[in-house]
């Protein structure tokens, strides 16, 4: 009650009117002019104190301990479900999956019956061209064209070309017994007769010359070949050996390596008459 003393202080101007009656009030009555603890609640009419008079600290003083939780309540009643939603758009496709296991083999099925007998393939004959099969047969009869070897059956409305008619290569047979020499033939023609001659030529080069040279045949003979010969410490050589455009002598291109030596000698031609 002291606390409350203090904080309503300003409300003792109130009391000290009533007090007074219609005399008035001579002076203003202080809060240090009140007694702790003289006045009480019932001095003070009910609601004449608002919150706004009161401070906050003393509000916070006044505020009592936190209760403690209470039980929870009963759960509520699920309610009703609503009305389903419209069906969405198809997603894209996914990506294939792995192949799976295979399953067991199945029991084999029940044979079927047996078919009706097939009317066969009859060889007749053969014919030069497929123009020439004849305009109708019996169904099965059969043909061979000899022109391409194929074989021609006869459905019973058309000529059916079957290919070529031609089976397996068989084995290579044994190897036969060699037959008697023959007599011998007839003693052929004697040949034309060739005689071989040789004609040369001399040559001569200066010490590191090179010169063409050459050598004929006789008159009706042919050149074959050609060649040089010569006795020296020289070193002569051929860049060039050829028959000559009539084909009747030797050219010979000869150089003579030694700066220092002559060489002479002979050109030779090979003829043929």
């Amino acid at each position: 009650m002291k606390r409350i003393a203090f904080l309503i202080a300003g409300a003792v101007v109130a009391l000290a009117a009533v007090a007074g009656g219609t005399a008035g009030v001579q002076a203003l009555i202080t809060g240090a002019q009140i007694k702790d603890g003289t006045i009480e609640s019932r001095d003070i009419d009910n609601g004449t104190i608002r919150r706004v008079d009161i401070g906050a600290a003393a509000l916070l003083s006044l505020r009592g301990e936190r209760g403690r939780v209470g039980p929870r309540g009963p759960r509520g009643a699920i309610g009703a479900s609503g009305p389903s939603g419209p069906q969405g758009a198809a997603g894209p496709q996914g990506e294939r999956g792995a192949a799976g296991v295979s399953g067991a083999t199945g029991a084999e099925g029940a044979q079927g019956a047996k078919g009706d007998p097939g009317s066969g393939v009859h060889v007749t004959g053969s014919v030069a061209t497929a123009a020439d099969l004849p305009a109708g047969a019996a169904e099965g009869d059969a043909y061979i064209v000899t022109a391409t070897g194929h074989l021609h059956v006869w459905d019973g409305a058309a000529w059916i070309d079957t290919g070529l008619v031609r089976g397996p290569a068989g084995p290579q047979g044994d190897t036969g017994l060699a037959g008697q020499q023959g007599p011998p033939g007839p003693v052929g023609p004697a040949g034309p007769s060739v005689s071989v001659a040789v004609s040369t030529a001399p040559f001569s080069l200066a010490a590191g010359a090179a010169d063409l040279f050459t050598v004929q045949c006789d008159a009706g003979e042919k050149a074959v070949s050609g060649g040089f010969t010569y006795v020296s410490d020289a070193l002569v050589l051929s860049s060039d050996t050829v028959p000559t455009a009539d084909g009747a002598g030797w050219q010979l291109f000869l150089i003579n390596f030694d700066e220092t030596l002559a060489v002479s000698g002979t050109v030779q031609v090979v003829c043929l008459a």
